[in-house]
């Protein structure tokens, strides 16, 4: 896939989701002469030709991010200019967080991330240190900040259970030259202290990914060549999901080979647990094709040859 056409993308669906020490502004700056200079550099680290030169660009751009949420302000500013950056506050309005990354040549990508933290003592910044590379079963893994499983967060609610609230991030991962997927991922503050994942997830099987145990996260795997949906409607209080599969059966885990099949799943909310329902009738976010048009098994429908 063309680089430039992925980040098109990428930018779109950020677009579409659409103190100093003292807590004040250096003097003359404002928070939009930092959202001017991020939206800049960020618009660069898009565009870099070298792998050298868009990570250099990314340090200039983590540091002045940094500066900038060093502002009291900066909590609420929207950031609307700064396109190549996701800014998500979580419904508790208890912390944001800030992700975003660089393309590296051999066709993966590094990702990066902070989080703007409301304490007692005011606002704190928490660095997020992508440690997915080194993690061969990252869903059963409870996360903290300095071992972050990086992604692009492009939606987020919360779910309540009893005295128990959620944070629950979508996120995406262009991951590698072959394989793309999408998460689900709960974010908690507690005590302070901010983590990643939770045991809600009641999938035994998921997109023919079956679970050892309860998860702490789930991913959806499938080919860099399609485009899978993947997001929360309120309306049916449930994410709702592409159905993946492979064309053939005999591509069973071969997740290169997974796109929509034109049906959907869905994740419900029932007892403190997302409960997994199967093909799912809903109306609501997302347009459903009638059934004649669905292909048995596979990335899409074949096209039928035209009579002579």
């Amino acid at each position: 896939m063309d680089m430039k056409y992925l980040f098109s993308t990428i930018l779109f669906l950020f677009i579409s989701i659409g103190f100093a020490q003292d807590g004040e502004l250096p003097m003359g700056k404002t928070m939009a002469d930092y959202e001017q200079e991020l939206t800049a550099l960020g618009n660069e680290i898009v565009t870099g030709v070298t792998e050298e030169e868009r990570l250099t660009l990314n340090k200039e751009f983590n540091d002045l991010l940094y500066d900038c949420l060093l502002q009291d302000e900066s909590f609420d500013y929207p950031f609307e200019k700064v396109r190549n950056l996701s800014k998500l506050t979580a419904e508790s309005k208890q912390f944001r967080l800030f992700t975003w990354l660089v393309p590296l040549k051999d066709g993966t990508f590094q990702y990066n991330g902070m989080a703007l933290v409301k304490q007692k003592h005011g606002l704190e910044i928490i660095d997020l240190k992508d440690q997915s590379a080194e993690m061969e079963k990252p869903e059963y893994a409870w996360l903290k900040p300095s071992k972050w499983f990086g992604a692009i967060y492009y939606q987020t609610f919360e779910v309540k259970y009893k005295k128990n609230r959620y944070q629950v991030y979508l996120g995406y991962r262009p991951g590698d030259r072959k394989v793309q997927e999408k998460i689900i991922e709960v974010v908690q503050l507690k005590n302070g202290k901010l983590e990643f994942g939770a045991k809600i997830f009641e999938t035994p099987l998921l997109a023919d990914f079956k679970y050892e145990q309860r998860p702490y996260r789930l991913r959806l795997r499938y080919s860099k060549k399609v485009v899978a949906s993947l997001k929360y409607v309120p309306a049916e209080k449930m994410i709702i999901m592409d159905h993946l599969s492979p064309p053939d059966a005999s591509m069973k885990g071969q997740w290169e080979q997974y796109g929509p099949d034109f049906s959907y799943d869905g994740l419900e909310w029932e007892d403190g647990k997302f409960q997994l329902r199967k093909q799912i009738e809903f109306n609501s976010g997302l347009q459903q094709v009638i059934p004649e048009q669905r292909p048995q098994q596979g990335l899409a429908p074949k096209k039928e040859e035209e009579d002579n």
